[in-house]
């Protein structure tokens, strides 16, 4: 799990287990018991700005899910230019393709 300030602690704060994340975001397709379980799993990490959170290539070992803030998704091209593919932010899941597949990141 991450987030962008704060404490690293092992349970998650009441307002991410029992209110409304974003619409549509993966954690507000769980019912609260379900949310729960799957914070209760992990640890909260906080990451700094700009710090990279997954490389592609690398092993897909860990799923993150945002608790707070905002993840820049990018690839570099074959002409070395950053790429945008996206933003990901609370209640969001990044990297759950690769750990399930088992196989390094794309």
């Amino acid at each position: 799990m991450a987030t962008s300030g704060g404490q690293q602690s092992g349970t998650p704060p009441d307002h991410f287990t029992k209110s409304k994340i974003l619409p549509s975001s993966f954690l507000d397709l769980l019912t609260a018991g379900q949310r729960i379980a799957l914070l209760e799993l992990g640890s909260i990490r906080v990451y700094s700005p700009s710090q990279i959170l997954m490389r592609e290539g690398n092993l897909g070992d860990i799923v993150v899910v945002i608790l707070r803030g905002l993840a820049k998704v990018v690839v570099v091209s074959e002409g070395g230019k950053e790429v945008l593919l996206g933003f990901r932010g609370r209640g969001d899941l990044i990297g759950e393709m690769a750990v399930l597949s088992s196989r390094a990141r794309p």
